[in-house]
């Protein structure tokens, strides 16, 4: 058995405090908003049940056990000439497709493609010079503020603060500025502290509507077998899926058709209608026996996650993890699953562009720079 050294220890760690951290804003949220007379949240006592014992699955989680690494997705490879090439046209196409304004043309599309690749192209630099770490990083806010979605950037900054020489100061830096844009997204947000308060409180609120609206209707029957076999078999049957859903759209069900469709059917009202997820709303439905359910979803998701995003620069598998907290496992999976492929197209576009001869000379003194 092999295990992991003990800075990459460190990592896994702090990756299960953010998820932590996460868990305790979702749970306590709803609570304090419905006891303050702010918003409604009849569910708020129950959503800090399945809180707590999400809680104590993240830090059973193990930080000790090395499962893979691979080498052949993420990669250090970059060249300058086109990191600059993909930021002024990630730029070009947020400003005229930005995700808050635009989610269903072919330009939603396109910037969908340069949320990825961009992600990519800044994970690229996290073993690069100081400086140069903290450029990509400017970069992504301002990339993130034009586009105003948040998934890709905040990981991003997180990841890259979590390398920083300056790591605290980063990390703030990156997480205050994602909780700014929650509540720039928002009307009548006020200013300075209600400011960054209504980011947290809209987050955690609108997040767990699903969960409300979930349980609600959890007496109403669902075919729960193919839920739940599509619920804990995304990480390896979502691509099968996508694909059998295309040709047999009538009949083949998605593993986010269940509770929706419940949701729809029972309740007659728009389901998760401010957007947003967390993941207690999968299993809330099976009442106390989803404790169990949860705990088995949350660590076939950390292996897994761990299984293809993990590579000798970085455990980038057990930071996804933030992500699967606030994403229902349908949209998890289609997004690792779509940024593994993007990543292997970045790498053979690097590759491309380090081998023409008027890029190379640059490249390799960038690269000895760094």
């Amino acid at each position: 058995m092999n295990f992991v050294s003990q800075q990459e220890s460190s990592f896994l760690r702090f990756a299960r405090h953010l998820s932590a951290i996460l868990t305790v804003m979702y749970g306590l949220v709803p609570l304090l908003v419905d006891l303050n007379g702010v918003y409604e949240a009849p569910y708020a006592n129950i959503n800090l049940a399945f809180s707590a014992v999400l809680l104590i699955f993240i830090y059973a989680l193990p930080t000790k056990v090395k499962y893979f690494h691979h080498s052949f997705k993420f990669t250090d490879r970059r060249s300058t000439a086109l990191t600059l090439i993909i930021f002024a046209s990630s730029l070009y196409c947020f400003y005229l497709f930005p995700w808050h304004e635009d989610r269903e043309s072919w330009g939603a599309s396109l910037s969908a493609v340069f949320r990825a690749l961009w992600f990519v192209v800044g994970v690229s630099y996290i073993n690069s010079n100081e400086r140069t770490r903290l450029l990509v990083m400017l970069g992504t806010v301002i990339l993130m503020y034009i586009d105003q979605s948040r998934t890709y950037f905040l990981l991003l900054l997180i990841i890259l603060a979590i390398r920083s020489d300056y790591k605290k100061l980063a990390l703030l830096f990156g997480v205050s500025l994602a909780v700014v844009l929650g509540a720039v997204r928002s009307s009548d947000s006020g200013s300075g502290l209600d400011f960054l308060l209504y980011g947290i409180v809209g987050e955690g609120y609108n997040a767990t509507r699903a969960v409300g609206q979930i349980y609600e209707a959890s007496h109403m029957p669902i075919d729960t077998f193919s839920h739940l076999a599509s619920t804990f078999f995304q990480p390896v049957t979502l691509p099968f899926d996508l694909l059998m859903q295309k040709y047999f759209e009538e009949s083949y069900r998605l593993q986010d058709f269940y509770l929706s469709t419940l949701v729809d059917s029972y309740l007659s009202e728009t389901f998760n209608p401010m957007g947003g997820w967390y993941i207690t709303a999968d299993f809330i439905y099976y009442g106390y026996f989803g404790f169990v359910l949860m705990g088995l979803y949350l660590y076939i998701t950390w292996v897994f996650s761990r299984i293809y995003l993990d590579t000798k620069l970085f455990p980038f598998g057990a930071f996804f993890l933030f992500i699967a907290i606030k994403s229902n496992p349908f949209i998890y999976w289609k997004f690792v699953f779509y940024l593994i492929f993007i990543s292997l197209a970045y790498k053979a576009l690097t590759l491309l562009f380090n081998s023409l001869p008027s890029f190379r000379a640059k490249t390799l003194a960038v690269g000895s720079a760094s």
